[in-house]
């Protein structure tokens, strides 16, 4: 049986679909970012209009709300239909889009699943999110290939990686190590790392088509007890998350009024006394 393709032949199967595709996952991402766009304008005019007129705060913030619902639901749209557009390399942008728009709840059901199973591992001492992250990564294109859904397509993700753990990582790292540096290009760094999904999307994918023909031969059927425990960890990913929003929520008021207004930048006794601390003595006469 051979084994996983290296890292350098992924990379070029993957900027093949890239450079092919480029054109549909330009437009793909374009649909994607108007609610973005949106949410901008309307926070920006919201920040504007609200100081001289306080009576149209509750309308923006209904508009904000409407366009961060539709924020969410844009992006997982532009998720599916890039996954769709490159398992699917025949269709065209309508028909990636129309496949996407019928993905979207089973899409978004993944999502959750992924995130909160992430969050409990990453709590608990960050190396077990690693472990989740590597282990489900390939969760959407199950569903987008196989059909599988929920935490069906999550455990079989996982069991195409299992006995594969450290050359799928390895191949994920490098993948992540040139996303980071794309991420640290000063002023393009946000834009090239929006350019560069795609082609994670697609080297994920054929990473996958790999762990599939070397595990031509898996028997998959979850029982009923691992669907039961791996359900137990995302709820408990979800009551962490609700702890951790609750807690911002609680202590986020008096931090701000601890800044506000002795400590505000620019104030006389804010920055100006934070930067004269050094003396033990002036620190005790600040207190």
């Amino acid at each position: 049986m051979e084994g996983l393709s290296g890292f350098g032949k992924l990379l070029s199967q993957s900027w093949e679909v890239y450079r092919r595709r480029f054109q549909v996952f330009m437009l793909i991402l374009l649909i994607a970012s108007i609610p973005f766009v949106l949410l901008a304008v309307v926070g920006s005019l919201s920040q504007s209009i609200s100081k001289s007129n306080p009576m149209v705060a509750a309308p923006f913030a209904l508009l904000a709300f409407i366009s961060s619902a539709a924020a969410i639901i844009f992006s997982i749209w532009g998720q599916a239909s890039l996954v769709f557009s490159i398992t699917d390399t025949g269709l065209d942008l309508k028909g990636v889009l129309g496949k996407g728009w019928r993905g979207v709840l089973p899409f978004f059901w993944i999502s959750v699943l992924f995130l909160f199973i992430a969050l409990s591992g990453f709590v608990l001492f960050i190396v077990p999110g690693i472990v989740f992250l590597v282990w489900f990564s390939f969760s959407f294109f199950v569903f987008a290939a196989e059909g599988d859904r929920g935490i069906h397509a999550l455990l079989k993700s996982k069991e195409y990686v299992r006995g594969l753990w450290l050359p799928v990582f390895s191949r994920l790292l490098g993948l992540w190590a040139i996303s980071l540096v794309l991420s640290w290009v000063p002023m393009a760094g946000p834009f090239l790392s929006v350019l560069f999904m795609p082609f994670v999307l697609a080297f994920t994918y054929f990473l996958y088509l790999d762990l599939k023909r070397v595990k031509e031969k898996m028997t998959f059927a979850p029982s009923p007890s691992d669907r039961k425990s791996w359900l137990i960890i995302w709820a408990l990913g979800f009551v962490i998350a609700i702890l951790i929003i609750a807690l911002v929520i609680k202590i986020g008021p008096e931090k701000l009024q601890q800044l506000s207004p002795d400590f505000a930048p620019g104030k006389k006794g804010g920055t100006e006394q934070i930067r004269s601390i050094p003396g033990p003595q002036t620190g005790t006469e600040q207190v």
